[in-house]
């Protein structure tokens, strides 16, 4: 056994003399991606990039990240003034279509105007008119019968912003007046022909603005169908004056009572 083992330490060292490389043993290098050793020349790959200063590498890497970044925002606005754009035009087309209604309704506006003004118009001119025709003096009844005791009424409107003080009137010929109605505060003067006859009368007191006064006459209509024309005067405070004497359907037109028999049924004649 001992000259066994003698014989074998030699052996092994000789081996392991020969597996080493011929030379100075190999340098180590360090790489600035890992912190693992590679033997310089040992035909072993390097898994790290090429060789380049730690600097250089940091500043290409940093270059690289700005352009990146740069890009990013050029892509942003570009997309934020894509999407800009169709609501910048969709708020000009709703400016524009505001301003087409805005329009339309105007020109409705201006023509309900217009129609409201000539509706205005035509009423102010139909009321004016009825009130000329309400404020002439008036007689009732406007027909009678011949021969026939009748009671008339004058009735007197004032439509003017002054008082009426005085009304003159002249009966129609074939009439016969023989009584009058007295209102408190008016006067009656009459007038006479040389007969004796009652042709007309003056009527004197006040009548206030947008007032009337009624008188009431009794008398005997003429046996004959006719035209009973009555004329009178009409006298305001300011001292102008309306004159109703002139023919039917004229501004100022005389009261007309119509005399004509009543118009007698089959039965009754029998």
């Amino acid at each position: 056994m001992p000259s066994a083992t003698i014989t074998r330490q030699p052996f092994l060292r000789i081996a392991i003399a020969a597996a080493r490389p011929a030379g100075p043993p190999p340098q180590m290098k360090t790489s600035v991606f890992t912190t693992a050793t590679t033997p310089v020349g040992s035909g072993i790959p390097n898994p790290s990039p090429p060789d380049a200063a730690p600097d250089d590498s940091f500043k290409n890497h940093q270059h690289r990240s700005e352009a990146g970044a740069a890009a990013k925002i050029v892509a942003v606005r570009k997309d934020a003034t894509r999407r800009v754009r169709p609501a910048a035009h969709g708020r000009l087309v709703s400016a524009l279509g505001l301003g087409y209604a805005y329009t339309q309704i105007s020109l409705k506006e201006n023509k309900m105007n217009i129609s409201l003004r000539h509706v205005f118009i035509r009423s102010a001119f139909a009321l004016a008119c009825a009130t000329l025709a309400f404020a002439h003096i008036r007689i009732a009844p406007t027909e009678s019968a011949p021969g026939a005791r009748e009671k008339y009424t004058m009735r007197v409107p004032n439509e003017k912003q002054v008082n009426t003080i005085r009304v003159e009137g002249e009966f129609p010929a074939g009439l016969q007046i023989y009584d009058f109605e007295f209102k408190p505060g008016w006067k009656i003067d009459f007038k006479k022909d040389d007969s004796g006859k009652i042709v007309g009368a003056t009527w004197t007191g006040k009548v206030q603005p947008y007032e009337f006064v009624e008188f009431g006459m009794l008398g005997i209509n003429s046996k004959e169908e006719t035209n009973l024309v009555w004329k009178f005067v009409q006298y305001y405070e300011d001292g102008s004056k309306e004159e109703f004497t002139g023919p039917v359907g004229s501004r100022l037109p005389s009261p007309v009572t119509i005399l004509k028999k009543p118009e007698t049924t089959a039965s009754g004649s029998k």
